[in-house]
């Protein structure tokens, strides 16, 4: 048996009631992160310059691996613009394996970067460096992505923040790949992978704090309702 709406909430409904701007498609919203990460893989390789033993990589370590995090980071930031649509989200189980997935791919390119041209820390590049750059680096495309996220009104601001925060962190550390010579897996697990999991943190704690808030509003409009 449904139970009935109360009165005060049909009433505080009904006087909300207003057109809207329709929200693009996650696809289409999408291409502007896209954009993003074009201009930062041209951009700051040309600024800082390519890794000093690139031409060891070779193209498919270098460029290759590069793709790769690009893509799996925005298969990312596209699951948490999703999150905004009605049956849209993606399962639990999905999730959890794109997350899983993510961190295979940043682990891949790790080991066979290394496999291919082992170069331990240089003396005077503090690991400290990399973790502040790629952070940085990563920050605009959180904010961006929590835009359009926020744009889209998401069921869940949590799991959508998540998303958009290890995107963002996967999409600078291939950045990253391009100008950071040193593949010793201690700095990359520790430094590189530390500035994808700040980042997801930071996008899970606007989340919380978003859904907290929107709740907040939505409690304080009740009790002002007559």
């Amino acid at each position: 048996m449904s139970q009935r709406v109360p009165q005060k909430l049909r009433e505080r409904v009904s006087r909300d009631l207003r057109p809207v701007r329709p929200v693009a498609a996650p696809s289409v919203r999408l291409l502007l992160v896209i954009l993003w990460a074009c201009a930062a893989l041209v951009a700051v390789p040309a600024v800082m310059g390519l890794r000093f033993n690139a031409p060891r990589l070779g193209f498919w370590l270098l460029w290759g691996a590069t793709a790769c995090e690009t893509i799996a980071g925005l298969s990312l930031i596209f699951l948490a613009l999703r999150e905004g649509i009605p049956a849209w989200g993606a399962p639990r189980g999905v999730l959890v394996s794109a997350l899983l997935g993510a961190w295979v791919v940043q682990l891949g390119v790790a080991l066979f970067t290394h496999a291919r041209c082992p170069c331990p820390a240089i003396a005077g590049m503090g690991d400290m460096a990399c973790f502040t750059t790629e952070t940085l680096l990563g920050i605009p495309a959180l904010l961006l992505t929590l835009v359009l996220v926020i744009r889209a009104y998401p069921l869940s601001p949590p799991r959508a923040g998540l998303f958009g925060g290890v995107g963002a962190g996967l999409l600078a550390d291939a950045v990253q790949h391009l100008v950071c010579p040193v593949s010793d897996l201690r700095h990359v697990l520790l430094w590189h992978l530390g500035a994808v999991a700040a980042l997801g943190f930071l996008g899970l704690l606007f989340g919380f704090a978003w859904e907290g808030l929107r709740l907040r509003r939505f409690r304080r409009d009740m009790e002002q309702d007559p």
